[in-house]
Parts: C-alpha cells; sequence; structure tokens
C-alpha cells in the first residue's frame, strides 16, 4: 500500500510542473475549440436558415400540388427546428466562454472572425 501511495506522490510532483508550464497550450487549444464551435454553429445556422428557405420556395411554387404542399411544410418544420437547436448550441458555447472568463481571441485558431481588429 505504501509502494502505491509514494508513487502517486511522485507522479503527482512530476505532473504538475508539466501541467503549470502547459497552461498555454491549454488555453490555445481551448480557444481553438470554442472558435471552431462558434464558426461551425453559425454555419449550421446559415445552413437550416436556407433549407427553411428551400421548403418556403416549394410551398408557394407548388400550391396546386398537395402533396409537394405537405413536403414543403415538413422541410420548413425541420429547417426551424434545426436553427433553434443551432441557436441554442451558439447561445450555451457563449455562456460557458462568458461564464469561464474566457475572451473570444481572433488570433487563435478558428475561423477569422468578422469584425475583430
Amino acid at each position: 500500500m505504501k509502494k502505491y501511495i509514494l508513487g502517486g506522490a511522485v507522479a503527482l510532483v512530476l505532473v504538475v510542473p508539466v501541467l503549470v508550464f502547459a497552461e498555454d497550450e491549454i488555453t490555445t487549444f481551448l480557444y481553438r475549440i470554442l472558435n471552431w464551435i462558434d464558426t461551425l454553429s453559425l454555419l449550421l445556422m446559415a445552413l437550416a436558415f436556407l433549407f427553411f428557405l428551400w421548403g418556403l420556395t416549394k410551398f408557394v411554387l407548388f400550391a396546386g400540388d398537395e402533396t409537394a404542399r405537405a413536403e414543403g411544410k415538413q422541410i420548413m418544420f425541420w429547417g426551424i427546428i434545426a436553427f433553434v437547436l443551432m441557436l441554442g448550441v451558439f447561445g450555451i458555447v457563449n455562456v460557458l466562454v462568458d461564464g469561464l472568463g474566457f475572451e473570444k481571441d481572433p488570433n487563435v485558431g478558428g475561423l477569422p472572425q468578422f469584425g475583430d481588429n
């Protein structure tokens, strides 16, 4: 039992300095992850909106065909659901960023953030 406690203490002493010096890498990694999730959620929201518009177009253009209208309604419904889900993901990521004290760093990972200098 003493071997395990001593081995754990030695491992802890050897690992802690690595974690302290790796703080910048961990922060950079988290910035990259958050930037990618943020960018991806915006892209998926745009795609969901386009999906909704496609369903709306199908609904309006094929007003005489009931099956096409029903299909257009279905496409619009799932477009709205996808948009709301992506809006929720975008909100959760931004709440995490603000809650953990991160600031968005446009110079670290992800795609360029428009409007940031």
